[in-house]
C-alpha cells in the first residue's frame, strides 16, 4: 500500500513538473482548440452557410476553422520575430519580475518553433480540406445554384479547378515556400548549410504576401439575402446532420419552393486584419536594425587561433557607449564571406578604456566559421596573438557588422547565492565572460559558492582558459576565500595524462588534479550539493547541447523531490 502510494505521489510531482514547465504551450493549445471550435460550429450551424454545407460538407467547417488558426499563429510567429517588440517585452517583464524576464529570454527560440510548427500542422489541415473540397465541388455540383459552385461544369476534374484558380494557385506556392523553410530549417541541414538556412528563411516575407492573396478571389460564398425564410420546407435555422447534406435535393422533394431566389456573395476574408499590421510592423524593424547595424563596424584588433578548430577574436568596440554585461551575447556579421548571415556569439571578455575592445571565442563548425578559419586563420601559429599578421593574409581589413549585445539567462549567475556553472566544450564562452569579470573585480556582489563543471573532449582544450581558471583561483586563495571556487574538468574522450601534462604549462599545474577521466558520475555530484546546501537555494545554469541541457535538467528535477531548492537556467550551444 506504502508503495502504491509513493509511485502516486511521484507521478503528481511528475504533472506538476510538467505543468510548471509547459503551461505556455498547454495555454496555447488550448487557445487554437478554442478558435477552431467556435469556427467549426459556427459554419456547421450557420443558415447563411446552409447550400454550401450542402456541397462540400465537414470540408467547409474545417477548412474555415483551420484558416482563423492559421491567422492567429502567423500573426504570433511574425510577432515573435520583432525585435523592438522583444525589446519593450524585455522591459516590461523585467518591470514585473525578474524571473518572468528570464523565463521569456530562457524560452522565446522555443516558443518562436511552437508556432512555426503549430502553423505546419494548420497548413497540412487546411489544404487536406480544400482538396476535399474541390472534389465535392466536382461531385455535388449544384445546378440550381451556379454562382455557389466553385467548379465550372458538373464533375470538373479538382486538380484544373485548383491550378486554373487564383486560391489554388496561390495556395500551392505557400505549400512550396513553407516547404523549403520547414526542410532548410532542420537541424542538420540548418548546421551544415547555415547560409541556405537564413536565405531560404526569409522567404516569409512573399509567403505572407501571397497568404494575403490567397482568399481575395472569393471562391467559397456565403447567402446573403433571404437567410431566414423557410425555403423547401427546410428551416434555415436549425442544424441539419452531414449525412443529410449530401443529399438535401430529397428533402425538398416534398417542401414547398423558395420564392425568393437566394442571392450569394463571397465570404469577407479577416487574414488583412491578423497579417498587415504585423507585416508593417516588422518590414519597419528589420530597416531600422539593418540601418542601425550598418554603422556598427568593427575591426578586428587581435586573432588567436586555439586548440580544437578555435579561434580568439579581439574586436573593436563599437564605441564607447557600447556596454555588454557578463554572459550577453552578440550578432556578428562578416561581409566578406557573407553579407546576409549573422551569428550569435558570447562576449567573453569586454573592455571600457581608452581603447575599447571586446572578444569572442569562435568554433568552426557550418559553413560560416569553417570559411572564417580557412580564409583568415589557417596560417596563423596556434597560440599566436598577431595583429600585423592579418595583413598578410588578406588584401582586405577584415570588417566585422556587430547587432547587440542581447540578454541571457545566464547573466543571472552574478545574482546567485550559489551557482553551479555545467558546459560542454565551446559553451563554456558565456561563463568565460563571467570569469573575466569575476577576476578583474572586486568580491562585493558576487557568488557565496561558484561550481564550475567542464566536460571536454580533448585535454587540449582546456588551453581555451587554463589561464584564467588559475587566476581566479589563486586570487580567491589570497583573498583567504579558497573554498569560494570549485573546479571540476572531465575529459570525455581522448584522455591521456602524458597529453594533459604538455598541455597545461607550470603555471596551471593546479588543474591537473582537477581533472577527471569520463563523464561526469551526476548521481555523485548532485547528492554532493544536496549535503552541502540543503535548506538553501541553489541555481543550476547549464551551457552546451540538448543532450547536456535535458539530462542536467532531470536531475534538477529530481533533487526537488528530494527537497533542495534548485532553479534551472540553460543556453543551448
Amino acid at each position: 500500500m506504502g508503495g502504491t502510494m509513493g509511485r502516486m505521489q511521484k507521478v503528481c510531482r511528475h504533472i506538476c513538473a510538467g505543468v510548471r514547465t509547459s503551461w505556455p504551450l498547454i495555454i496555447w493549445i488550448g487557445v487554437n482548440y478554442g478558435i477552431f471550435k467556435t469556427h467549426y460550429s459556427k459554419y456547421k450551424n450557420a443558415p447563411e452557410h446552409y447550400f454550401l454545407r450542402a456541397i462540400i460538407g465537414r470540408g467547409l467547417c474545417i477548412s474555415r476553422a483551420t484558416a482563423a488558426m492559421l491567422n492567429l499563429s502567423c500573426c504570433i510567429l511574425v510577432l515573435s520575430m520583432c525585435r523592438s517588440l522583444n525589446l519593450f517585452l524585455h522591459y516590461v517583464l523585467s518591470l514585473i519580475s525578474r524571473r518572468a524576464l528570464l523565463f521569456w529570454i530562457e524560452n522565446a527560440k522555443t516558443a518562436h518553433i511552437i508556432c512555426a510548427g503549430t502553423v505546419i500542422v494548420e497548413s497540412v489541415a487546411h489544404t487536406i480540406a480544400h482538396c476535399i473540397n474541390a472534389v465535392n465541388f466536382s461531385i455535388h455540383y449544384d445546378k440550381n445554384h451556379q454562382s455557389l459552385n466553385w467548379a465550372k461544369y458538373a464533375e470538373q476534374p479538382a486538380w484544373e479547378m485548383i491550378l486554373t484558380s487564383v486560391v489554388g494557385n496561390t495556395g500551392l506556392i505557400m505549400v512550396c515556400l513553407l516547404s523549403m523553410m520547414s526542410i532548410t530549417s532542420i537541424k542538420c541541414i540548418r548546421e551544415k548549410h547555415y547560409q541556405l538556412f537564413w536565405i531560404v528563411h526569409h522567404l516569409y516575407l512573399p509567403f505572407l504576401i501571397v497568404l494575403l492573396c490567397h482568399p481575395l478571389s472569393g471562391k467559397l460564398k456565403e447567402q446573403k439575402k433571404n437567410v431566414n425564410i423557410n425555403c423547401s420546407g427546410i428551416s434555415n435555422n436549425i442544424s441539419l446532420q452531414f449525412r443529410d447534406l449530401w443529399n438535401y435535393q430529397e428533402l425538398l422533394q416534398n417542401g414547398t419552393q423558395c420564392e425568393t431566389e437566394p442571392v450569394f456573395v463571397a465570404m469577407k476574408s479577416e487574414t488583412w486584419m491578423w497579417i498587415v499590421p504585423p507585416l508593417f510592423l516588422i518590414v519597419f524593424d528589420r530597416v531600422f536594425w539593418i540601418l542601425k547595424r550598418n554603422s556598427k563596424k568593427l575591426s578586428v584588433m587581435q586573432v588567436a587561433r586555439l586548440p580544437g578548430s578555435v579561434v580568439h577574436l579581439v574586436l573593436q568596440s563599437p564605441s564607447k557607449n557600447f556596454i555588454c554585461r557578463p554572459g550577453q551575447y552578440i550578432l556578428l556579421q562578416c561581409p566578406m564571406i557573407s553579407s546576409v548571415e549573422w551569428h550569435p556569439f558570447s562576449v567573453v571578455s569586454f573592455c571600457s578604456s581608452d581603447h575599447p575592445s571586446l572578444s569572442v571565442l569562435i568554433r568552426a563548425k557550418g559553413d560560416w566559421t569553417e570559411e572564417l578559419l580557412s580564409r583568415v586563420l589557417v596560417p596563423f601559429a596556434q597560440g599566436t596573438y598577431a595583429s600585423k599578421l592579418l595583413n598578410k593574409t588578406s588584401c582586405k581589413p577584415i570588417i566585422f557588422l556587430v547587432d547587440g549585445p542581447f540578454r541571457s539567462p545566464l547573466e543571472e549567475v552574478l545574482n546567485s547565492s550559489v551557482a553551479v556553472c555545467i558546459a560542454a566544450g565551446i559553451g563554456i564562452t558565456p561563463f568565460i565572460a563571467i570569469l573575466n569579470y569575476l577576476l578583474n573585480s572586486t568580491l562585493q556582489n558576487t557568488p557565496r559558492r561558484l561550481h564550475l563543471l567542464w566536460l571536454l573532449q580533448d585535454a587540449e582544450q582546456l588551453l581555451w582558459c587554463a589561464k584564467l581558471l588559475c587566476d581566479l583561483h589563486e586570487k580567491f586563495w589570497q583573498a583567504n576565500v579558497p573554498d569560494k571556487f570549485f573546479i571540476q574538468v572531465h575529459i570525455t574522450r581522448n584522455y591521456n595524462a602524458v597529453k594533459i601534462q604538455k598541455a597545461i604549462n607550470d603555471d596551471c599545474k593546479l588543474l591537473v588534479q582537477r581533472i577527471w577521466k569520463g563523464r561526469p558520475n551526476w548521481h555523485e555530484i548532485f547528492n554532493e550539493l544536496l549535503d552541502m546546501y540543503s535548506g538553501q537555494t541553489v541555481n543550476v545554469y547549464a551551457s552546451g547541447p540538448k543532450c547536456l541541457i535535458s539530462e542536467v535538467g532531470t536531475w534538477c528535477n529530481n533533487m526537488k523531490e528530494k527537497g533542495l531548492s534548485m532553479r534551472f537556467f540553460h543556453e543551448i550551444f
